[in-house]
């Protein structure tokens, strides 16, 4: 299930946000309008790049070992404040979708598929156009997670650059700060379960976490657990699907309208054996990388899908 909103606004305090829909299957971006206050004096705008699908599950014969997908990356982010007299009186918002988690191997059959990339949130001045030089904020997605193959485990997504002030050109108008997106977790292998995601000290500053990976089986019957989400006391850990085929989840963290927020990726799916399914994987919130499919063993069997990135997000609060 995916908390999910389309635009937001709060009065008390002049915060409008903006997200897609997490269930849209076009590419296409819904543009909405933003109307500048009156009384503003100043802007600030938070914008989320979406996070990348994981990558399915590998699945191989009896008695063979089954790896896990990689986790999708979280998707990049800025911030910048504005003077408002700088800001046209309309602004047009597009939040990135979310990444589609791959499907999983058949044992002799149909390969696994990676997860797809999350796509850019931007806000531009004009209602089409969304080059740098048109762009006040601009955000890239995260990469998708690889597919597993069989004993092959798939890798964690690419991690997208930061945006910089040459992405957007229209944020040197004001003050900005920039901040690139976090590679995801590999999907396990040979009886090791799916790498977990650590939110250390050093990436607490990050407003979303990538997915983890997926859980796998070894040459037998002995399956893993989906990597799991948030450790080392930063954030309440998110477990991976539990071993036997599991299915990955996620928690979502908002703590404040605009800062500190945070956004959890989803967990791994759990490697199972015997012809069964695999787990598939945890599907994120706003920002957060999809997790990876769990691996499988056994004729016919299947590998988990991998979980879907989350939507990108926009805050605009005026002051």
């Amino acid at each position: 299930m995916h908390q999910s909103f389309d635009h937001l606004y709060s009065a008390a305090e002049n915060l409008w946000i903006f997200t897609d829909s997490q269930h849209a299957t076009t590419t296409a971006l819904s543009t909405r309008v933003w109307n500048k206050p009156k009384n503003a004096k100043l802007v600030w705008i938070t914008c989320v790049g979406a996070g990348g699908g994981g990558g399915g599950g590998g699945a191989s014969a009896a008695a063979t070992i089954g790896s896990g997908g990689g986790g999708g990356s979280n998707g990049a982010y800025m911030h910048v404040c504005i003077p408002a007299i700088l800001l046209p009186d309309v602004l047009f918002v597009r939040p990135g979708r979310g990444g589609n988690g791959g499907t999983g191997q058949v044992q002799g059959g149909a390969a696994a598929s990676n997860g797809t990339a999350g796509l850019a949130s931007t806000v531009s001045c004009d209602p089409i156009l969304v080059t740098a030089g048109y762009l006040y904020a601009n955000a890239n997605g995260g990469g998708g997670g690889a597919a597993a193959s069989g004993a092959t485990f798939g890798a964690g997504g690419t991690a997208p650059g930061a945006p910089s002030s040459t992405t957007a050109l229209l944020s040197n108008l004001g003050f900005a700060t920039y901040s690139n997106g976090l590679a995801g977790a590999a999907g396990g292998t040979n009886g090791a379960g799916g790498v977990a995601v650590s939110m250390t000290a050093a990436t607490t500053t990050a407003l979303s976490s990538p997915g983890a990976g997926g859980g796998g089986v070894n040459a037998g019957t002995t399956t893993t657990t989906g990597g799991q989400q948030g450790t080392n006391n930063i954030l309440p850990a998110v477990p991976g699907g539990v071993a036997g085929g599991g299915e990955g989840s996620f928690r979502s963290f908002l703590l404040d309208p605009i800062i500190p927020y945070f956004s959890g990726g989803g967990s791994g799916g759990g490697g199972n054996t015997s012809t069964l399914t695999g787990g598939k994987g945890g599907n994120s919130m706003f920002g957060g990388g999809g997790g990876g499919g769990g691996g499988t063993n056994g004729a016919a069997s299947v590998g988990g899908a991998g979980g879907k990135g989350g939507s990108g997000i926009i805050f605009i609060q005026a002051i």
